[in-house]
């Protein structure tokens, strides 16, 4: 029985269900991220919210305190305050409500504007392309690979800019993440180089299970440029 295939083409179910395992651990992994962050904002986050609470009105009582204990409730309230705004990160980015409620152009740019704050680089958008016809599926694969694309761009190019750019193709949507690092230079790091390549892996998986195309133009010493174009599905209107 282990055999019946060999030499013979696979029945259409089996192929479907080969197919489908791909998807069903990404939508398994979507799920999970959803989970982690209803549990940072409903459990994680409401407890730091009450601790920061409780150490405000600690810190405004009218008892007496030395000046030592209340600069140091101070403390623990700003270091609090720095860790609530980490967990609201995190679980934003586990959860893109932006993408769910607005769309994938208003989650993007928000994203964009965090990049900048964190990593201290350049970021900016240009759209010129009917984005938000894309499926929800498409969009979500996109969001998760400028996610993807921007990571490897903090971690590995040593870029000053990055830029994401949308534009209409024939039949489809392109996405270009584009900056002005330092590209896959030979004299990169083997380890670098690795963890740099993981995360394209990624990207390449994304992209064929929403049937789009990948492209990754390298320009060492002036930067890179990954393209994802997707293309829109039957019903898809692409009229602007």
């Amino acid at each position: 029985m282990d055999d019946q295939f060999n030499g013979r083409k696979a029945p259409s179910a089996f192929r479907r269900r080969q197919a489908r395992f791909p998807v069903s651990l990404l939508e398994a992994r979507e799920e999970e991220r959803k989970r982690i962050s209803r549990e940072l904002h409903d459990e994680v986050g409401q407890s730091l919210t009450a601790i920061h609470v409780c150490l405000f009105m600690l810190e405004k009582t009218p008892e007496p305190l030395s000046p030592v204990i209340r600069s140091k409730i101070r403390q623990a309230r700003r270091l609090l305050e720095g860790t609530m705004d980490v967990v609201h990160d995190f679980s934003r980015q586990l959860r893109p409500d932006l993408l769910e409620h607005l769309g994938l152009v208003p989650a993007i740019r928000s994203m964009l504007k965090e990049f900048s704050r964190r990593y201290q680089i350049l970021a900016h958008m240009e759209t010129g392309g009917i984005v938000e016809r894309l499926g929800s599926e498409q969009k979500l694969a996109l969001f998760r690979i400028a996610q993807e694309g921007l990571t490897n761009v903090a971690r590995h190019a040593r870029a000053t800019e990055v830029k994401v750019r949308f534009k209409n193709i024939r039949r489809g949507i392109q996405m270009e993440i584009i900056d002005n690092g330092q590209s896959f230079a030979p004299e990169l790091a083997p380890e670098t180089r690795s963890n740099a390549r993981l995360g394209l892996r990624g990207i390449q998986e994304r992209v064929r299970l929403v049937a789009g195309s990948f492209a990754l133009e390298c320009r060492p010493g002036r930067g890179t440029i990954l393209r994802v174009s997707v293309p829109f599905r039957p019903g898809q209107s692409t009229c602007v």
